[in-house]
């Protein structure tokens, strides 16, 4: 099998970038397969196995990774090289695709020409390995024949000879071989003599540290290694000439790059000689630099998740030990305004609605800390299903306005809403709620606030506009972070909750939420996508959002 007319499997759900890639392919005269699903992609590949796929992870029916880690379960497909072609562009998405099996990622929007290089690349690797396992068959088949040979009586003396000189012939071809092996090896290999001075560098020095071999010939090893790594690779290469030859040690050194920054090697090194001659230490190393940042990447990412656990926990316990006292005192609170309202003087009255509106106040103030806990540990689910988002509207509208004195405050506007419209309802309502009780709350009580709501084909449009306080310049890079209040804010009560729930709800949804604010106040604007296609109780469309 040669790279030009490997046959190749593109599974995009994107006609676009299907034809564009399988245009591009077969130009390279690549027999070129197409699957716009996983369960179409992988009927394809049952049915023949294809040299490479191209794999997108985001599926109508399943996930890109779903699909490769299915294939790597099964002794048939396990070995096809998969390349990731994806929008998702995060280090958690890359670390992923490669978690599960895969050998490349190429990121969206991608260039044809790197598309082909890797793919190259990968097919280069696929028949290099092919080519060595027919060699390594064809190598154990000929030394069993030659056993054979030599055991036989019956073979001649002359026949012998051949037979050698045909090894030998074998051997040199061999020998060229594996020295184009390790020319063309993405390990750097090392010859040492046991005074540690290099004899021989690999070509890769130059991908790898950016030096050319000759520059390193001549060197001491441990002179190009960062100083405190020096004594204890001096050490090792002591250890190594003392240990039996076929006994590797292992090493982790930093090498400085040509460019200056440092390299961190893992290494193992063990006793070499050949029939040349010479005898001393083979090293063979990898860098190891990136894959340290992404252990620590990952490391980071692991120990965010153990800590928004933990708060969600304490979050959790404090509103269920909160919740209970709250209610007594509310329950009281009512209990004396409407039983002893005629024996009440103004004070005393006064007192029992402060007392019931600071217990309101500290309801709502756990609830928002419980819903900002839920969302930053990820434990809020994404599900969207057709509501009447009018409806839902009215509904809204009409309990902020009763609970701000009753007055008509709210005006509100619908363009294009559809009977049913396929979002979240409950993230919808949380965001509507919030952004209109900060509206009215932080506007005079004679000031409109307008609410727009707006559908397009794939979109739903709401704008909420005040003539409030506005918000401070200085506050506005850290307005949708927790706890955080502008400093124009005054004696109104608040948390600083709302707006992080807000963006947390939004993103969720996969929106987007902006604002513009001046002292004469503030708009605020969300773009939600809206889920096509979605049926009631679908499965399919009930995920939950990282």
């Amino acid at each position: 099998m040669k790279n030009s007319t490997a046959n190749i499997l593109i599974v995009d759900d994107n006609v676009d970038n299907l034809n564009v890639l399988a245009g591009m392919l077969a130009e390279q005269n690549y027999k070129v397969r197409r699957a716009i699903n996983g369960a179409i992609a992988l009927r394809a590949i049952k049915a023949s196995i294809p040299d490479l796929i191209l794999l997108d992870i985001i599926l109508p029916d399943m996930t890109g990774y779903d699909i490769c880690t299915q294939l790597k379960q099964h002794p048939t497909t396990r070995d096809i090289p998969v390349i990731f072609i994806s929008s998702l562009n995060d280090t958690e998405d890359k670390v992923k695709a490669f978690a599960v099996g895969g050998v490349d990622y190429v990121s969206k929007p991608f260039e044809m020409a790197e598309v082909c290089a890797r793919i190259r690349n990968q097919l280069e690797i696929q028949f290099a390995k092919a080519e060595i396992e027919s060699l390594n068959a064809a190598l154990e088949q000929r030394v069993q024949e030659r056993t054979a040979e030599l055991t036989a009586v019956t073979v001649t003396l002359e026949k012998q000879i051949q037979e050698r000189q045909n090894a030998e012939q074998a051997l040199r071809h061999s020998e060229s071989r594996f020295r184009a092996m390790i020319e063309n090896a993405s390990d750097l290999i090392l010859l040492l003599d046991p005074q540690g001075i290099v004899h021989y560098s690999s070509p890769s020095v130059e991908r790898n540290l950016g030096y050319f071999p000759t520059d390193l010939h001549g060197q001491s090893l441990v002179n190009l290694l960062h100083p405190q790594d020096q004594s204890n690779v001096t050490q090792l290469l002591a250890e190594v000439l003392a240990t039996p030859s076929k006994v590797a040690v292992p090493l982790e050194i930093r090498w400085q790059h040509q460019e200056g920054h440092w390299c961190t090697l893992e290494a193992i090194a063990q006793q070499f000689s050949d029939t040349t001659g010479f005898s001393g230490i083979v090293v063979n190393a990898r860098d190891m630099t990136e894959r340290q940042k992404m252990e620590a990447m990952q490391r980071a990412l692991e120990q965010e998740q153990e800590l928004s656990e933990l708060k969600l926990r304490f979050f959790s316990m404090a509103s269920h030990e909160f919740r209970t006292p709250l209610s007594v005192i509310l329950m009281a609170a009512q209990i004396l305004e409407s039983s002893e309202s005629q024996t009440l003087d103004t004070k005393q009255q006064r007192n029992i609605e402060r007392i019931h509106t600071s217990a309101q106040y500290l309801k709502k103030m756990l609830a928002d800390i419980l819903d900002i806990a839920r969302l930053e540990a990820q434990h809020r689910e994404f599900n969207p299903r057709p509501v009447c988002v009018k409806t839902m509207c009215d509904r809204i509208l009409d309990t902020q306005q009763t609970s701000h004195g009753g007055l008509p405050r709210i005006r509100c506007a619908y363009t294009g809403l559809s009977t049913e419209t396929a979002l979240d309802p409950d993230l919808f309502q949380s965001i509507l709620n919030n952004l209109l009780a900060n509206a009215l709350k932080y506007s005079a009580p004679e000031q409109w606030v307008q609410v727009k709501l707006r559908q397009d084909l794939d979109q739903l449009e709401l704008i909420i506009i005040d003539q409030g306080i506005g918000i401070p310049k200085a506050n506005q890079p850290q307005l949708f972070e927790a706890f955080h209040r502008g400093d124009n804010v005054g004696e109104i009560e608040g948390s600083g909750l709302g707006l992080a729930i807000v963006k947390k709800c939004v993103d969720l949804h996969g929106g987007n939420l902006s604002f513009v604010s001046k002292t004469s106040g503030t708009t605020f604007t969300v773009r939600l996508p809206i889920q096509t296609n979605l049926h009631q109780a679908d499965p399919l469309f009930s995920q939950t959002v990282a």
